[in-house]
């Protein structure tokens, strides 16, 4: 985060002594970004937490879209501790040369580039389960799983998709090999034999059954999945294969995989529902192995995105849950009620393997840092139980 910030010339101090403000004591070390400076409102958008108004184009009326999203609160899609101090305080501080960690925490995200690196090597990676750090040798005493390194399989539909690009950027950028899956390959069946994990990149159930209609591109750029290919998708997990949806598509798994999560808010006008691109809280279970390495509650992504109700008897294993009240943390939601406490992010089992239903934008535009790690756990979910 302080690399990004660095980058667009804010000026960051590092404390030399130990300090007080507002109360609160602040250890030796502590970053301290001043308002005083040139690229002071720069910083300040990134880092404190917006509240968007709520615009309609009329009185009850649908909502105003915004230009954009309606927050980029980097502590909040980062994970890191910040605090505004409203009053005057004295430290010692001077400029913070390098922002450069020693990368110690194995469960870190960084720590995914070293695991592919391992994998590569040919080498061997575990996992303890209790902790979620990495490890390259079998441990004696702690309970661990070995992690097999994935062959990945990316959804890539004739409808260019955005954050398939995405995607790719992520998983190229830690290392992770995989490679494109279009619709022959997928109608073609016997994708276990190729794959573990198929990702479907954010994107609606349309695009992916319809695709682009037949005459408005060579023929063999048309149509979409059939129900043959979703046949075989599900015939994949059943076998052990783990498919992840994330966002829009997940609703193309529950609607052709014919799984029982009901997205609650699927049929629901933005007049009454709307989030257009804001951080929610959530809570995750911390005994799932999605969640590996991430602390308990955390902010997620989402846009327009799909929240789940879950029957009592379901085996379908709700990992990150919204909060019961307070669900926005930053941004614009209209609505809230329609999702506290519901499902954000599902694990349904099919057969031997699953379905992972991403009911938010883990990887959105490589922004969403700290949720890159639920992200990459999917990937691994065959070896990490």
């Amino acid at each position: 985060m302080l690399d990004l910030l660095s980058l667009g010339e804010v000026e960051i101090q590092r404390a030399s002594d130990a300090f007080v403000a507002s109360g609160k004591r602040y250890p030796e070390g502590s970053y301290i970004i001043r308002m005083q400076q040139p690229y002071s409102s720069y910083a300040k958008t990134l880092l404190e937490r917006q509240q968007y108004p709520d615009l309609r184009l009329y009185p009850g009326g649908p909502p105003q879209r915004p230009y954009d999203v309606t927050a980029q609160t980097l502590p909040l899609l980062m994970g890191v501790a910040t605090d505004t101090i409203d009053m005057p305080f004295n430290v010692a501080s001077e400029p913070a040369k390098s922002f450069h960690f020693d990368g110690s925490a194995s469960s870190d995200i960084d720590s995914w580039r070293g695991v592919n690196r391992t994998w590569s090597s040919g080498a061997h990676v575990w996992r303890d389960i209790t902790s979620g750090e990495f490890l390259t040798e079998r441990p004696k005493q702690s309970q661990a799983v070995e992690l097999t390194r994935p062959r990945i399989g990316l959804y890539k539909s004739y409808v260019p998709a955005m954050d398939e690009g995405w995607t790719c950027w992520l998983l190229e950028n830690f290392g992770f090999a995989y490679q494109s899956v279009l619709n022959p390959g997928i109608e073609a069946g016997s994708l276990r034999q190729r794959f573990d994990v198929i990702v479907f990149p954010d994107q609606s159930s349309t695009q992916i059954v319809s695709g682009f209609e037949a005459g408005t591109m060579p023929r063999e750029y048309t149509g979409g999945l059939s129900k043959k290919a979703a046949s075989n998708l599900k015939t994949f997990a059943e076998q052990g294969g783990t498919l992840v949806f994330l966002n829009h598509s997940a609703n193309y798994a529950v609607e052709h995989l014919h799984l029982d999560p009901k997205n609650v808010v699927a049929v629901v006008s933005n007049r009454d529902f709307y989030s257009p691109g804001s951080l929610l809280n959530v809570s995750l279970d911390m005994h799932d192995p999605l969640t590996y390495g991430l602390p308990e509650n955390i902010a997620i992504w989402s846009e327009d995105s799909p929240a789940w109700e879950i029957a009592a008897n379901s085996k379908d294993r709700v990992v990150a849950r919204y909060a019961g009240d307070h669900v926005l943390a930053s941004g614009w939601l209209l609505g809230e009620s329609y999702i506290e406490g519901r499902a954000a992010l599902v694990e349904v089992p099919i057969g031997q393997g699953r379905a992972v239903l991403f009911g938010l934008r883990p990887q959105y535009r490589a922004q969403s840092y700290q949720a890159f790690k639920l992200f990459f756990n999917s990937l691994v979910l065959s070896s990490a139980r």
